[in-house]
């Protein structure tokens, strides 16, 4: 009796609260641009993904593929390289991360790997490698792409070995001012008509020589030649100032110019097939971009991933399988993990594994040239709302002008009116919340969301009422935090029905053993507490209950010093002036390792490494360890964790460790990593040119890991 008049007001009370609907799967569907729509789809699993589709005959939208800073030193997060592209009629929709490309330790970090055409202009050439481009007649083709260059010079034809890409031991090599690294020496040349494209003859003429260096340029007209093996460097002796010379190029694979290309790696489809056996290639989730297409449209693909309960990550069969249900003919998976990033309208629409944007070499951005214009379409979302009596739920909305680029609009500026005459009951919409009134009988009717002083700018809106819950569900469904992390979940009822409303997590019952070895923080919130707890927490509303699995990690130590101990650590490049001196020292009656070392002076990436080569089963959650730094430079403090498919992870524990005392670091490795995981490098690294040298001291290493 008790229980049952404590039950009745607290539903009653909950019913008060704003609910949001949710499905199994949850689409969001909505125009942004002239031929062009944006897909939001959530998916058991779970999945994030994100869509863009691109009518292929729409004459106010193309695509285009864009390069960090415009150039192929690629070091710029996405949004920044869309910001340089935009203009008074040139509107960026939207776009996603391109090609992959050398990272951050590579001499040449930013080059893509393959192939880059942007708007006709060729930034570099790659033989062999798959590609996803577009011809000058507007058709897309996914497949590998050849850039053959040759120099004609009289009657003689030699052939180009590449175009922006560093020398190699014997042939000609073309560089413009795309090709932002050291080079030998050799010819200047001057173009007559710019850009060197792809496909086509240039003019140009000697212009004199050019001395070993970078290329010091923003003129498209400048070229550089440069000659590797004695062979050659002979030919290119003969060349002398005011000679005139034509650059052949060609791409075989389309026999036209190519005015936009993005190298790639696995093609997913092929004539809407997938062109490898089922259960084969990359068996590992992770975060991935793909584009592809059909006969109407071209569409840009991402999926999040390494983010239980947001999002898992799909391996190469899902991606194919996706896109095929999705429609397109044809699609080629981009670069992943990391850099993978959908913008829409200037909105991070995805969650990128690395915790925020990821500077990448290039991306496919979709561009339509209009002007900005009046209010004039409305978007939505949800299109269906559910609601109880005494609710509140909230809109999004998107208005916009006829091409559906963004205009500012007031909340107070929209109203809510019946669709028709009676309605079983009524509603009002005050600041993006929507509130049930006055209810006559319960079901579902038709609402216009819409302008005041503009009511043929409108919205459908279809309400319905509901009540009671079969169940409750929680999401995500458990959490594994280490001690003193905090985590959180998400609450929903669900409806006989099957249909799920998010519930606030302050008008729940959370229910928690005192000695669980985990507390209760704010609603829906766990703090662990004691290594190695596994308990579970309970959460209720009315009748509907569910329970919740926490779990607490457990310290493993990786690695104990000992006086006399061979020690893994080593200097890179190992050769003079850089040095290293590394040995068990006791302070405070616990052994630490210390590594003396000199570094030098750049340019050039130099470390020094601890290579513990530890093993684990299942990937930590945290690494952490005590580290003490002493000298002068700039110390990167990082580490590498190579996983099952022999990817290997770059971590950063500190950007510049504090110089002194003894410091707390941790790192948490990504959860994608397909294990078993080994930790193989603990390192400070430096790349700039001042001299680094001091000591790393470190001790304390302990991997926190699910129990």
């Amino acid at each position: 009796m008790m229980l049952n008049r404590f039950i009745r007001p607290f539903f009653a009370f909950v019913m008060i609260l704003a609910l949001c609907q949710v499905h199994a799967e949850d689409i969001i569907r909505r125009k942004v641009g002239p031929g062009v729509e944006y897909s939001r789809i959530t998916r058991p699993g779970p999945y994030e993904i994100r869509l863009i589709h691109v009518k292929r005959q729409e004459p106010l939208t193309h695509l285009e593929v864009v390069m960090a800073f415009d150039r192929l030193t690629g070091d710029e997060n996405l949004r920044n390289t869309i910001n340089r592209f935009k203009g008074p009629k040139r509107q960026v929709v939207g776009g996603t991360n391109g090609d992959f490309f050398h990272m951050a330790h590579s001499k040449t970090a930013g080059m893509t790997v393959g192939a880059s055409i942007s708007n006709g202009r060729l930034v570099e050439s790659s033989a062999g490698r798959t590609a996803f481009y577009i011809t000058a007649d507007r058709v897309p083709h996914i497949g590998v792409i050849t850039i053959n260059a040759t120099l004609l010079v009289g009657d003689k034809t030699l052939p180009i070995q590449t175009v922006n890409r560093p020398p190699t031991e014997n042939g000609l090599f073309l560089f413009t001012r795309d090709f932002q690294w050291e080079l030998p020496a050799g010819l200047r040349l001057r173009l007559d008509n710019v850009p060197l494209g792809a496909h086509g003859n240039w003019t140009a003429k000697v212009t004199g020589n050019f001395n070993a260096g970078k290329i010091e340029t923003d003129d498209l007209a400048e070229l550089v030649l440069v000659a590797a093996g004695d062979e050659s460097k002979a030919l290119l002796s003969n060349l002398k100032e005011g000679t005139e010379v034509v650059f052949k190029m060609e791409v075989p694979e389309a026999g036209q110019p190519v005015t936009q290309a993005v190298g790639g790696g696995v093609i997913l489809l092929k004539d809407g097939e997938l062109p490898f056996a089922p259960g084969t290639g990359d068996k590992a989730r992770h975060p991935r971009t793909t584009i592809g297409f059909n006969d109407d449209e071209i569409m840009l693909m991402t999926v999040d991933g390494r983010q239980p309960g947001w999002s898992i990550g799909m391996r190469y069969e899902d991606l194919a399988v996706f896109m095929k249900e999705w429609g397109m003919k044809e699609a080629l998976n981009l670069d992943g993990g990391g850099s993978t990033t959908a913008i829409v309208r200037d909105v991070v629409e995805n969650r990128p594994s690395d915790g925020g944007l990821r500077r990448n070499a290039n991306g496919v951005i979709v561009v339509s040239e209009v002007e900005q214009g009046p209010l004039a379409t409305l978007e939505i979302h949800p299109k269906r709302l559910l609601l109880a009596p005494g609710l509140t739920g909230r809109l999004q909305f998107w208005p916009g002008d006829i091409y559906f680029n963004p205009v500012d609009v007031k909340a107070e500026a929209w109203e809510l009116i019946p669709a028709e005459q009676d309605t079983l009951f009524s509603c009002v919409l005050k600041d993006g919340a929507v509130t049930l009134a006055d209810i006559k009988k319960e079901g579902t009717a038709a609402f216009i969301v819409r302008h005041r002083e503009h009511p043929e700018v409108s919205a459908k809106l279809e309400i319905e009422v509901v009540h009671d819950f079969a169940k409750l569900v929680v999401v995500p469904a458990s959490l594994t935090m280490c001690p003193e992390d905090k985590g959180s979940v998400k609450v929903f009822g669900e409806n006989a029905k099957g249909n799920q409303v998010e519930i606030p997590v302050e008008k729940l019952t959370w229910e928690l053993a005192e000695d669980s070895g985990f507390k209760l923080g704010k609603p829906g919130e766990f703090i662990a507490v004691k290594s190695g707890a596994q308990p579970q927490a309970r959460v209720s509303l009315g009748n509907a209950s569910c329970q919740i699995p926490l779990n607490c990690t457990k310290e493993i130590s990786v690695c104990e010093f000992k006086p006399g101990m061979e020690l893994p650590c080593d200097v890179v490049p190992a050769q003079d002036p850089l040095k290293l001196e590394s040995s068990v020292q006791e302070e405070d009656g616990k052994n630490f390792l210390r590594m003396a070392f000199n570094l030098g002076a750049g340019p050039g990436t130099r470390s020094v490494n601890f290579r513990p080569q530890r093993k684990f089963e299942t990937t930590p959650i945290r690494l952490r360890l005590k580290a003490r730094v002493q000298g002068e430079g700039k110390m990167l403090l990082r580490a590498i964790f190579i996983d099952s498919l022999n990817s290997t992870h770059y971590l950063t524990f500190h950007n510049d460790v504090p110089k002194g005392g003894w410091q707390d670091v941790s790192i948490r490795p990504p959860v994608g990593m397909r294990a078993p995981v080994t930790l193989a490098n603990i390192y400070i690294v430096n790349t700039a040119k001042p001299a680094c040298n001091g000591t790393l001291d470190i001790k304390d290493i302990f991997a926190d890991v699910a129990p």
